[in-house]
């Protein structure tokens, strides 16, 4: 008999301790607020819920998952969240509940999570997650499901349907999903020192994908696992923010990962400006250096965009060619933060360090970089950057960085799913950079103190990659 699943929980697993959190907790997560919104308003009988890592400790979430007795459960993982997803999917699973897991590193680690894990894992959503979820919530057999991989227990062995990426206007806006407790996240806002911090904060999406990985290239270290480069129609994009009820106190960031490489969507977004006179809101966005034209910058004014995220990488040419961005001269992104900065648009420089070719010298390139910036905003804009932050390069799954792990070191990345940060960060610049166990350790001080320099050069930075002993 078929069996419907009523009681569904979303979780955001919560990262491991010993590594730097997010300190911009402002916003429930995007991907399981969709989910949650998609499966209500297409099945009244589902009550759901969501459970949030990054403001719930493992033991809450267990607690009030356990209190709830759902019947599914799905988990969003990350690389610094799977130690803690996996007791949270193993003590679901001893409950009789069916588990799940998706998001972008589920994705890209399906296979290998399938193999290691599938006594308590019941299967990997791999892409979007909205129609896959509910077809599992009305008992539909995972195998049957577009985008899934599970196990064949007659096969012993994995089975997989083919990904199926959706048209965005299919999907819910995430705020429309019921039950949303916002006050822990409105708290952490008005506590924080975030630049732009006068009214609430949201995040949106505009798009998924990157025009540049959808050309078939990508940086060195990106695990995103979207294909194609979607984006909302203007009609729809328009919609969501209108729902919101969006104040001009409030600062949206809109997350999708290269809002400035489609200057045709932009150019339909003015004019749907210019005809409707919506009510536009502060925007925050990524935009890459190179796709900043008098023309682009233009356009991102009349937007609303107040900020660009710019994912610099690196002040020195050499790591830049080295980082596969395509682009051969750091100069650029100075041309284009004064291009932003005469339409009164601000930057928020994003560096990342111990990128192939990383040394003494480049190092100190990339703090003069990330200072004359500084400068450069303060000059035209009278103040400086809200926000420069310096990470530590990821090796995570799905990017070339990883890649070049699992081919050097086999036994140890091809089939395991369990994986350290600080491990892989230590085996690729050993790797990378010829380096003995004292030398690393010399080499991620130098690291350190350049990122605590960058970082420290404005009011707030929430860098990525570092233990949290170390920032």
């Amino acid at each position: 008999m078929k069996r419907e699943y009523k009681r569904v929980v979303l979780i955001n697993a919560p990262i491991d301790s010993r590594y730097k959190d997010s300190t911009a907790l402002f916003c429930p997560p995007l991907g399981l607020m969709s989910i949650k919104a998609y499966l209500e308003q297409n099945n009244d009988q589902l009550e759901v819920i969501l459970l949030d890592g990054m403001i719930l400790t493992t033991d809450e979430i267990l607690k009030k998952m356990h209190t709830f007795h759902p019947n599914i459960v799905g988990v969003s993982i990350q690389l610094l969240s799977y130690k803690n997803a996996l007791q949270i999917c193993r003590e679901a699973s001893d409950c009789g509940s069916l588990v799940f897991v998706g998001g972008h590193h589920a994705t890209q680690m399906a296979v290998k999570i399938m193999k290691n894990r599938h006594n308590y894992i019941d299967c990997v959503i791999c892409g979007d997650g909205e129609e896959a979820t509910l077809q599992l919530c009305s008992g539909k057999n995972p195998s049957e499901i577009p985008g899934v991989i599970c196990w064949d227990d007659s096969r012993n062995n994995i089975y997989s349907t083919p990904k199926k990426y959706c048209t965005l206007d299919i999907l819910p806006n995430p705020y429309a999903a019921k039950n949303i407790d916002f006050s822990p996240y409105i708290l952490n806002y008005k506590k924080s020192s975030f630049p732009q911090k006068t009214g609430k904060y949201y995040r949106i999406y505009s798009h998924k994908g990157c025009r540049f990985r959808n050309s078939g290239r990508k940086c060195v270290f990106c695990g995103r696992a979207d294909e194609g480069y979607r984006f909302f129609s203007i009609n729809r994009f328009f919609q969501n923010l209108s729902e919101m009820h969006i104040s001009d106190n409030d600062f949206v960031f809109d997350v999708g990962d290269d809002l400035s490489g489609n200057v045709i969507w932009l150019r339909d977004a003015v004019s749907y400006i210019q005809n409707n006179a919506p009510t536009i809101p502060r925007l925050g966005i990524f935009g890459r250096g190179d796709e900043i034209t008098p023309e682009s910058a233009k356009l991102l004014h009349q937007l609303g965009v107040i900020d660009v995220t710019m994912g610099i990488e690196t002040g020195d040419n050499g790591v830049l060619f080295n980082s596969g961005k395509n682009i051969k001269s750091a100069g650029i992104f100075y041309q284009a933060a004064q291009l932003l900065f005469e339409r009164g648009i601000g930057i928020t420089p994003s560096y990342v360090l111990g990128l192939p070719g990383e040394n003494i010298r480049s190092l100190h390139n990339t703090v003069k970089h990330a200072h004359i910036l500084k400068e450069l905003s303060i000059t035209h804009l009278g103040y400086p950057p809200g926000e420069i932050v310096a990470n530590l390069l990821e090796p995570i799954p799905g990017s070339n960085a990883f890649a070049l792990l699992e081919n050097i070191l086999p036994h140890k990345y091809l089939t395991a799913d369990i994986l350290e940060l600080e491990t892989m960060q230590r085996d690729y610049f050993c790797t990378v950079f010829s380096l003995n166990s004292s030398a690393y350790e010399h080499f991620r001080e130098r690291l350190r103190d350049a990122g605590r320099t960058i970082n420290n050069l404005a009011v707030f930075a929430d860098p990525q990659g570092w233990l949290r002993d170390e920032l």
